[in-house]
């Protein structure tokens, strides 16, 4: 038997050797996908299946979440806390295999701008204004982070980017090492093997 667990918030499949016990107080002495030998107890486990391998399943499933439309998926989610199993039926249709089911799960484990975690196996979507500012949140940081990498090009081109240059000296002296343009610098300067100092200079 494979079992679904999560660990360190990544969805992660195990084949059971042996177990003891029943209902919640079972456990199972298994064998995770990179050979580590693992003890599961039963509110550990997000779904139980016999077939198809493991491997062949978290491979399938790896692929298939990042297809999965998150916005359509929460569109289509009860406003209460629900089990991903539940959900699949309504994403993938009430037949929905082990490896949908699967898929579900790492990607509503890896949305939390979409969706809350409430414990086993179990989620609730986010209300639409939060929702809302985390997408747009995702948004600016994406800008940012397109913004940085044209400034990295242009200070490992050798051409001074026409915004940063009035922050040249702060950049230099007494830089905001958690804006883009530090970042951008930095990210020219190992590129290019000199300090900031002779990157500038140039």
């Amino acid at each position: 038997m494979n079992l679904v667990y999560e660990e360190g918030g990544d969805i992660k499949i195990a084949t059971a050797q042996s177990g003891v016990g029943s209902g919640d107080a079972e456990s199972w002495q298994a064998t995770s996908l990179s050979g580590k030998k693992i003890k599961l107890k039963a509110k550990e486990v997000w779904l139980r299946f016999e077939k198809p391998e493991a491997q062949l399943v978290m491979n399938e499933a790896q692929i298939l979440s990042k297809e999965i439309d998150l916005q359509l998926l929460w569109d289509c989610a009860p406003t209460e806390e629900f089990g991903f199993v539940d959900v699949s039926q309504e994403y993938f249709g009430s037949q929905a295999k082990v490896v949908q089911q699967v898929a579900l799960a790492i990607a509503l484990q890896g949305a939390p701008v979409y969706f809350r975690r409430k414990g086993r196996g179990r989620f609730q979507r986010a209300p639409e204004e939060q929702l809302q500012a985390g997408l747009a949140a995702i948004e600016r940081k994406q800008k940012e982070l397109e913004l940085q990498s044209v400034w990295q090009q242009e200070f490992v081109a050798g051409k001074f980017p026409e915004k940063l240059r009035p922050q040249a000296n702060q950049l230099l002296f007494s830089p905001d090492k958690n804006s883009s343009a530090y970042k951008a610098l930095t990210a020219a300067c190992a590129e290019t093997g000199e300090s900031a100092a002779q990157l500038m200079i140039r």
